[in-house]
């Protein structure tokens, strides 16, 4: 039993992304790989529904300063949870920025 609620637990993860197209399709490709998404659209409700119920994985998709403040404010929450920043880096120094922000990883 406990295998499988830590299995559970690693599957769980959040997708935030404030363009309501973006997080269904993210949400739904992560579901059809096995996971099971938590969908937000603004910051607030990103950090209340990790102060509920906190995932070892969030996916976070949106324009790079709402998505370097939502990062920053996550990583203070929590220094162990992975974070997945999505975005427009254009530069290299947008992909310095966000990884400074506190996201594990940045794909444009």
């Amino acid at each position: 039993m406990f295998y499988n609620d830590f299995m559970n637990d690693l599957l769980d993860l959040i997708v935030f992304a404030p363009d309501a197209g973006q997080r269904v399709r993210r949400s739904e490709e992560l579901a059809e790989m096995g996971f099971s998404p938590r969908r937000c659209e603004d910051s607030n409700g990103l950090f209340r529904l990790f102060q509920a119920r906190r995932t070892p994985l969030l996916v976070m998709q949106a324009e790079l300063s709402d998505l370097c403040m939502a990062v920053a404010g996550l990583r203070a929450m929590d220094t162990t949870a992975g974070i997945v920043a999505v975005s427009a880096f254009d530069t290299p120094e947008n992909r310095i920025l966000g990884l400074h922000c506190g996201a594990d990883a940045c794909f444009s």
